[in-house]
């Protein structure tokens, strides 16, 4: 499955409420996963399966949420023999949960993923910070998960610290011709 310019907001499910790829592969660009919830792994996204894999290019992955403990991945849960990648993506948590959590292979270059109740809950497993990975509140314009998305502004705040944060590679510049925004709007398909 290929998501461009896509918004995929307030889903419950067991595993994967945003998308539950299982002997599958996911990729999304300018997507945003957002408020999902999910009671066991991966509140945004869950990979399973030796074939399964998921890439995230100037994605958000906002408020998503899985049962409590570590070791169940409240964005992305990723079990052994997935491989997930994240560039110029930015992911968000408030949950005693690890926001990434994985047994297979991940790579997260250029990414945000702050966990807004503790730092020490951002990757577990087998995952961790990639190059040029930062993890700080990305400062979005106007976002809640009060069940209306259509009050949510996922732009970058003036102070954002993913502005001009992501890959330098000029392959990835915005639409302005300078260096990648994080996020679902940066990028040269960030006009959205």
């Amino acid at each position: 499955m290929t998501l461009v310019h896509s918004r995929i907001m307030d889903n419950d499910a067991t595993d994967g409420a945003g998308a539950n790829a299982n002997d599958a592969v996911l990729a999304a660009s300018n997507s945003i996963f957002a408020c999902n919830a999910a009671v066991t792994d991966g509140g945004g996204v869950f990979l399973e399966g030796s074939s399964s894999a998921a890439a995230f290019v100037n994605a958000i992955l906002y408020g998503d949420t899985s049962a409590t403990g570590t070791s169940h991945g409240s964005a992305v849960y990723g079990g052994s023999s997935t491989t997930l990648t994240m560039t110029n993506a930015i992911v968000f948590s408030d949950s005693t949960a690890y926001s990434l959590y994985g047994a297979g292979t991940g790579s997260f270059d250029y990414s945000d993923v702050y966990n807004d109740s503790s730092s020490s809950y951002t990757y577990g497993g087998s995952y961790s910070a990639g190059t040029g990975g930062i993890s700080s509140d990305p400062d979005f314009v106007s976002v809640s998960c009060d069940g209306n998305p259509n009050n949510d502004d996922y732009a970058l705040g003036t102070t954002s610290p993913c502005i001009d944060a992501g890959h330098p590679s000029t392959s990835y510049y915005d639409v302005d011709g300078s260096q990648n925004d994080m996020g679902a709007y940066g990028g040269p398909e960030g006009a959205w």
